[in-house]
């Protein structure tokens, strides 16, 4: 019986870059994805582009986030490939707004743009409400959500003989096996579970929902910024980002498709009309609103519950995988309340 170092179930964000961690570690790694390629429609990983910024009101992300800087570096150093995109992102919202505020007091130093100077530089926008004011700041930008996958899947099979099957349903897991539709089973030292919103359908903890979001598409980003965040006066919050030769618009909350189109024809009304398609996303929402690094009362590993903000932090949560769950020697920098718990 073939006996694997560590199996992961899922090669999305997470499961693909937890595969290529322990894989260049010298481990021996199965991985096991539902779709036939990395980031399939349907997936969390879908599309071409995540946004990145280092401007979170919790501070704690911020950090993560430069880790991840150092990790996308070194990733693009060894594959050569471009995979993380630095430009200015615009955020404007409600003075009343927590979220803005807490933006604003990172970047006291920036000039603060009025609802008519935003107008007149991205003529994409109107209708911006009076209380508004907005800012444009520099450690944003995009990362190359597909090309990271492919290039991850490349090392991880090609560089570090990694044995990896997509179109591969996993029916059930537990602390040194997993089964596959197809009834074969296989045994690893150890089991770790990366199936973003599908991961719900094996953790007997139940502590999360599966949430599906729509973006909305439209031909081009012409007359917008790379990156757009808004905030407003009831705590919501949208967000664009350049999505190739396109440009993606999501909304936080999403109370309802209808409200979202609402939104996008009274605040950008000629890309409205430029809408080329809407995608799903579905994402994890868990019971605290933090991400989950676990090890289950049965052994099994989980790495889940990103809450739609796990992609810009892509290396960064293989590595946790790897050093917190897997070899028990966490170094990565994380708060301990967010630290993955054995």
């Amino acid at each position: 019986m073939e006996e694997y170092d560590v199996i992961i179930v899922g090669l999305g964000c997470v499961g693909s870059s937890a595969a290529y961690y322990c894989a260049k570690q010298g481990m021996q790694v199965l991985g096991i994805e539902q779709f036939p390629t990395p980031g399939s429609l349907g997936s969390s990983s879908f599309g071409e582009t995540r946004m990145w910024r280092v401007t979170h009101g919790s501070y704690w992300k911020n950090d993560m986030m430069k880790d991840a800087i150092t990790l996308w570096r070194e990733l693009e150093e060894e594959s050569g490939e471009e995979l993380m995109l630095k430009f200015p992102v615009l955020s404007m919202g409600s003075l009343e707004s927590k979220d803005y505020m807490n933006i604003r007091a990172q970047y006291p130093e920036l000039p603060k743009l009025s609802p008519k100077e935003i107008s007149e530089k991205y003529p994409a926008l109107h209708n911006i409400p009076d209380d508004y004011e907005g800012l444009e700041h520099e450690n944003c930008g995009v990362v190359k959500a597909r090309k990271a996958l492919q290039t991850v899947t490349k090392l991880t099979q090609v560089k570090y003989g990694a044995e990896l099957l997509f179109d591969t349903k996993v029916v059930s897991v537990d602390k040194n096996s997993v089964t596959i539709e197809d009834g074969r089973t296989f045994y690893g030292k150890d089991i770790c579970v990366c199936a973003g919103a599908y991961s719900i359908d094996f953790d007997k903890d139940k502590i999360a929902t599966r949430r599906e979001i729509e973006y909305i598409v439209f031909e081009s980003p012409e007359g917008l910024p790379g990156g757009l965040l808004e905030f407003t006066k009831d705590g919501n919050e949208y967000y664009g980002m350049v999505d190739g030769d396109n440009f993606k618009m999501g909304e936080f909350a999403q109370r309802s498709i209808a409200s979202m189109k609402d939104y996008f024809r009274d605040r950008m009304p000629e890309k409205f009309t430029q809408i080329k398609y809407f995608h799903p996303c579905y994402i994890t929402m868990t019971d605290t609103g933090h991400f989950q690094y676990k090890t289950d009362k049965d052994g099994v590993h989980y790495a889940y519950g990103f809450e739609g903000t796990g992609f810009k932090f892509f290396p960064l949560h293989g590595k946790i995988v790897h050093d917190g769950l897997i070899t028990k020697k966490d170094q990565t920098h994380i708060p301990d309340e967010y630290r993955a718990k054995i």
